[in-house]
């Protein structure tokens, strides 16, 4: 039976059930999403009336295998579209009875055996008819029959300890929602484990921290191995797994790749005490353990997680062997000028000295870097490079090419400018959205095909992701890595750019000579200013309000900071029919009345309110979505080609759980967002949990990608009032907010909340990427200690705001939990301009929110 086909006609017996079994073999799984299947089942035994020879089955089924027989409880029920169907509860393979059926069984699981035949007939023959159930619980017991074929009898003895065939996946289910798990927390357990899950907890349940999921933190870890595990305070386990968990949150909280030792030894020492009595002296001893096992590298007092330690070295040996091994052949100089020439002729513009210099070095040599601020051209020149790769092999396809980037919106800027396809660097190696480091550093991939590969927005790109795509770049492929190191750098640790332009054997290109935007543009000057550090309130805030082309400053209290986004937005949008696509609201933080939390709310009830004729859907957590609300992806998703960071408008929403619809629907929900072009559909609640509103977003999400119009507030309450506390408002968070405008910059606060930010340096992570580069380079290959890398002093803060100082790198963190929004902070300096941007004002010419954008229409966007 079909999926897509129409129900079948049934005999009058046939009908719905109560709980019932049936036995079959899975034929073909027609869907999976997590743990739900739905498989087309051959019958053999049910204990129901039944008149086909297959049946559909759907439910929570876990990991199946084609051509496996299986037991499945549940019962026949009746959907309303494919007629009668067999809902699952609870699944269990069906075990082989017999040596044919052994040598099928292990076939059909990807084991190879030498001789299938003799090796399943020694199994049956040596243990009797009950031989799959002695197998099953202790495979060891094959080493006590003979008979094998060659290696049989410890392959067989390895597949059947890696499979646990004697819980089901209903049984596991069960029991880890009785944990207090959700459904979202089953499966990402349940795909992790398999069904080894409650033999992998019963073994440490610890191993749940493995999954990095934000929900599953080591205090609920550990109520959870404590409660029902009985796993005592001292516990060896336990121990190591609050040094684990405190070294990575250690470096995901400062973005260094190492930590000092007596920070972490205190860190979990701390984490283990909350519940329990533990000296150091266990904490250290468990410590001693982990570097045993080399689960923690130490390099002098630098403590590293395995898998950053990991990245760094594999990073320096692959741009080693790239750069060192190289059987590349470089084109012929006079025929490389000659094609360059050839592509010149057809733009519109001519390139300067370093532009061709920039191409040429991009397709002579096996790595080149490529550093520039915004306007200097980079775009232009990753244009030039394809451009000219293609004349040079006239027989290669663009599809030798391959342009990739940490974001998929940084994705599609870069491939709408050469023409080529592009993709992020998670989709190019097949990865799935909650990978691990130890999963980046430690998984194979195929060798990419392209001759060319480029890597876009190299500032954004983490130690562990960076490592993952440098594995999987063959001899034959050139490597182009293009960025602005003075932008943000990734939100996991390591700051791979900056670190790798500090390596003198690395081929690089650093541009300064601007190219882009318009000669009134006053945008990039002060994007200069501010990462030189060379600002006064007067250039945010000069006397003349029309002094600066396109960018405006307005005066305003944290009050009125939402009704003055409002309005410029609505008169955006009146006067120039800007769509909320080309308008981007930029904040810090998340927290606050000027945080994209409380901004976002503001924002949707003002420009998208509730009406009886837009349909809505709520959610428990008070979040509602409605039809023409901006939205953005918040994780990847390969199965929907949707990723992090893409923003999209929803377009539907029905269902049954929806309001203000009249659309009849079946489903509980079905919402649909256009990203694009491309539409996504959303039925379950936990995907539909990944989208958040976008009307405003922190700076970190906006980077890699740019509006026609940015609007940026900054007033002196997002600085904490406590001088040692952490802050993220340094020089880069405000460098690469102001260049993600192309055309218009909108500045709301307080002049003097820019100023300090501007003049506070960005706090440089510590990391040894530099250092183990030049040792591989050098010949080296074991560890060198560094020495701690001075923090970049922060000024003397204005009276409108406290000094933090740098404990851990904020730009990690900049949710409600992490930075919370500090209301002792002072209050502004009173607006010295009008505090509401009004169309009366508008009308009165009083101030122009267009801000110099007379020029502009939509098709110039």
């Amino acid at each position: 039976m079909a999926w897509d086909k129409l129900p079948v006609e049934h005999s009058e017996k046939v009908t719905t059930t109560g709980p019932t079994s049936l036995i079959g073999k899975v034929k073909v799984v027609i869907f999976e999403r997590g743990l739900f299947r739905i498989l087309a089942v051959k019958v053999e035994e049910a204990n129901f009336e039944w008149d086909q020879s297959e049946i559909t089955v759907k439910g929570q089924l876990g990991e199946v295998v084609e051509g496996d027989r299986y037991e499945f409880e549940g019962r026949v029920v009746e959907d309303k579209r494919y007629g009668l169907q067999f809902a699952s509860s609870g699944v269990h393979v069906v075990l082989p009875q017999n040596p044919p059926q052994l040598a099928t069984f292990v076939k059909y699981h990807g084991v190879t055996l030498h001789a299938p035949k003799k090796s399943s007939q020694a199994v049956f023959k040596g243990l009797g008819e009950q031989a799959m159930k002695q197998v099953t619980d202790d495979p060891q017991v094959l080493k006590t029959i003979t008979g094998f074929g060659i290696g049989d009898q410890q392959r067989l003895i390895d597949f059947f300890t890696s499979h646990d065939f004697g819980n089901t996946t209903g049984k596991i289910i069960e029991q880890l929602k009785g944990y207090g798990l959700s459904e979202r927390l089953v499966n990402v357990v349940f795909d992790r484990f398999g069904t080894q899950t409650l033999t992998q907890l019963t073994t440490d349940p610890y191993a749940l921290l493995k999954l990095e999921d934000g929900e599953l933190g080591f205090e609920r870890v550990d109520e959870l191995a404590r409660r029902y595990y009985q796993v005592s305070a001292t516990d060896s386990r336990r121990l190591q797994a609050a040094l684990l968990t405190s070294a990575r949150q250690l470096t995901n909280q400062s973005g260094d790749s190492w930590v000092d030792q007596e920070r972490l030894l205190s860190a979990a020492l701390r984490l283990v005490s909350r519940s329990g009595q533990v000296s150091r002296a266990q904490v250290s001893a468990a410590f001693a353990s982990l570097l045993t096992e080399e689960k923690l590298v130490a390099d002098g007092e630098h403590i590293y997680p395995a898998a950053l330690d990991t990245a760094e070295w594999q990073i320096a040996a692959c741009l080693h062997e790239l750069i060192e091994k190289s059987t590349l052949k470089a084109p012929a100089p006079k025929r490389l000028q000659a094609k360059l020439a050839a592509v010149e002729a057809d733009q519109p513009y001519e390139y300067d000295q370093i532009q061709k210099e920039a191409i040429e070095l991009a397709l002579t040599k096996p790595v080149m870097l490529l550093t520039g601020g915004p306007g200097t051209g980079k775009t232009t020149i990753v244009k030039g490079i394809v451009q000219t790769f293609l004349k040079l092999h006239p027989k290669a396809q663009p599809s030798e090419v391959l342009l990739v980037a940490p974001t998929g919106r940084a994705a599609k800027q870069i491939s709408a400018v050469t023409g080529i396809e592009a993709s992020t660097i998670h989709r190019l190696l097949g990865l799935t959205a909650e990978v691990t480091d130890e999963t980046l550093v430690n998984e194979v991939h195929d060798e990419l095909p392209g001759q060319l590969l480029i890597v876009d927005e190299m500032s954004m790109t983490s130690l562990t992701l960076f490592a993952a795509l440098l594995r999987a770049v063959g001899p034959q492929t050139r490597v182009v890595l293009v960025g602005d190191f003075d932008q943000l750098p990734s939100v996991g640790p390591g700051q791979v750019f900056r670190d790798l332009l500090a390596v003198p054997a690395l081929p690089q290109i650093r541009l300064n000579q601007i190219h882009r935007q318009a000669a009134d543009s006053s945008i990039i000057p002060l994007a200069r200013a501010i990462n030189a550090g060379e600002v006064t309130a007067e250039l945010f805030a000069p006397a003349d309000p029309g002094k600066y082309q396109r960018r405006r400053f307005f005066h305003a209290p944290i009050t009125a900071v939402p009704a003055m986004i409002t309005d410029a937005v609505q008169l955006y949008h009146k006067r120039h029919g800007l769509s909320l696509m080309e308008i981007q609201i930029l904040a810090p933080i998340h927290a606050g009345p000027a945080g994209t939390q409380y901004l976002n709310t503001y924002l949707q009830a003002q420009l998208n309110p509730e009406a009886t004729d837009k349909p809505q859907v709520t959610f428990g957590n008070g979040r509602v979505f409605r039809v023409g609300d901006k939205v953005m992806q918040t994780v990847n998703d390969p199965d929907k080609n949707v990723f992090n960071g893409d923003l999209g408008m929803i377009q539907s929403i029905e269902g049954t759980t929806a309001e203000h619809t009249n659309r009849q629907s079946k489903a509980a929900l079905k919402l649909i967002v256009d990203f694009d072009g491309t539409e996504v559909e959303y039925t379950r609640p936990q995907d539909v949990g990944a989208l958040q509103l976008a009307y405003c977003m922190t700076i970190h999400k906006a980077q890699g990608s740019q509006a026609a119009v940015v609007i940026l507030p900054l007033v002196p309450e997002y600085f904490p009032a406590s001088p040692n506390a952490p802050t993220i408002m340094q020089r880069n968070l405000l460098y690469t907010a102001v260049t993600r405008a192309a055309r218009a910059l909108m500045l709301i606060g307080d002049p003097q909340a820019f100023v300090y930010c501007a003049n506070t340096p960005p706090n440089y992570r510590h990391t040894t990427l530099t250092e183990r580069v030049a040792a591989a380079f050098a010949g080296e290959a074991q560890p060198l200690a560094k020495q701690k890398t001075p923090r970049a002093a922060v000024p003397d803060a204005p009276s409108t705001a406290a000094n933090p100082a740098a404990v851990a790198d904020p730009n990690l963190s900049t949710g409600a939990d992490a930075l919370p929004f500090d209301h002792q902070a002072r209050q502004p300096v009173p607006p010295a301009g009008p505090a509401e941007l009004t169309p009366a004002l508008v009308e009165a010419q009083t101030i122009d929110p267009m801000i110099g954008m007379g020029d502009l229409s939509p098709a110039d966007c």
